[in-house]
């Protein structure tokens, strides 16, 4: 009775059979020609090559990506240096000639400022006299001066300031 329930329930005729016997059939050839072709791509690739020399190459290439890394970290310290000299350095410049008495002429009296990215810096000027000429400085720092500008200095400190935002 068990005998004849199991038949029943998974019919085994010679077409079915034979059906799953060529699909397995099928899918070993298929299997056997991937690996195949994966073997053949692994001989290509180590052509040549054995497990010490692959080993060579991998750490000649683990080496090379340390030096490029550390040539990478010392390029971001030089461009960090640089960017602080640079804000160190005058960008902002601005010229002021006048006259500050009415018997020259010519306009032979002027003012400088010269300051850097942060607005320091100095104002020098100048006044120009038949006689004589006397030039004097002043410091600056964030734009201003401790001491009082006169407004030719203002003017080229104000100069020197819009130079910068270009």
């Amino acid at each position: 009775m068990l005998y004849s329930l199991r038949m029943s329930f998974f019919p085994l005729d010679s077409f079915v059979v034979s059906v799953a016997l060529f699909t397995l059939i099928g899918l070993v050839v298929i299997l056997a020609v991937w690996v195949t072709l994966l073997q053949k791509k692994i001989n290509n690739f180590m052509l040549g090559k054995d497990a010490a020399s692959l080993e060579d190459t991998m750490q000649l290439l683990i080496t090379e990506v340390e030096r490029i890394h550390d040539a990478e970290l010392s390029a971001h310290a030089h461009r960090d240096r640089m960017e602080h000299k640079l804000s160190q350095s005058i960008r902002g410049i601005g010229l002021t000639r006048f006259n500050p008495f009415t018997e020259s002429t010519g306009q032979q009296s002027f003012a400088l400022a010269l300051v850097n990215a942060n607005g320091d810096g100095t104002v020098v000027s100048t006044l120009y006299a038949r006689e004589r000429m006397s030039v004097f400085a002043k410091p600056i720092h964030k734009f201003a001066s401790e001491f009082e500008l006169s407004k030719e200095e203002a003017q080229a400190l104000s100069q020197a300031k819009q130079s910068l935002q270009k």
